[in-house]
């Protein structure tokens, strides 16, 4: 356990100064080129902060995937994006740390919880978020270690306490470290 955190915080460091960030087009990109073979990262973006994505919870506990359809992805050897589903495929078996991160305004008063999921079983990670009386945008992060097998598939899903709430996506950034075989 103790050898998996220390991978996990040597990738997250190693990633964060590989991760140098620019914008181009409204989008952002990343040099994942100083990364080795261990410490691989792939990145999902969707930049939806001029035109919110809203997603409309019609029954209270269904879980609703997260759209990553604008999303600019960073290919690695590890991961492919796959568009047409919104989620993640890895390549190759190994452990990986998932990062998410959330931007996003919803209906009033309403509690809005979301969930990592991996072949559509939940991950053991989440956020939980209750909007303010007037309406907010709020921000909710995510991180697990998760181990992987070829095939296997990433998805983010929300879902609220309540029937006929909206969750409006203003950005959402999903990242996968591949840290160990």
């Amino acid at each position: 356990m103790m050898r998996l955190l220390a991978l996990t915080i040597t990738a997250i460091l190693t990633c964060s100064t590989a991760m140098a960030q620019s914008v181009s087009a409204n989008r952002y990109t990343t040099d994942l080129a100083d990364l080795d073979a261990h410490a691989s990262a792939s990145l999902a973006y969707s930049d939806n902060a001029t035109t919110p994505a809203d997603i409309t919870v019609t029954t209270a506990g269904t879980w609703y995937k997260v759209p990553l359809d604008d999303s600019s992805f960073e290919v690695t050897s590890h991961c492919t994006f796959d568009d047409a589903n919104d989620r993640i495929i890895v390549l190759h078996p190994g452990k990986y740390v998932i990062a998410a991160q959330f931007s996003f305004s919803g209906t009033a008063n309403t509690t809005f919880t979301g969930r990592m999921f991996k072949n559509d079983q939940q991950c053991f990670c989440g956020f939980k978020r209750k909007m303010g009386a007037t309406g907010d945008v709020g921000s909710a992060s995510l991180v697990s270690g998760v181990s992987m097998a070829a095939g296997d598939y990433l998805e983010l899903k929300v879902t609220a306490d309540g029937s006929s709430k909206t969750f409006s996506v203003h950005l959402v950034q999903m990242t996968v470290f591949h840290v160990a075989n």
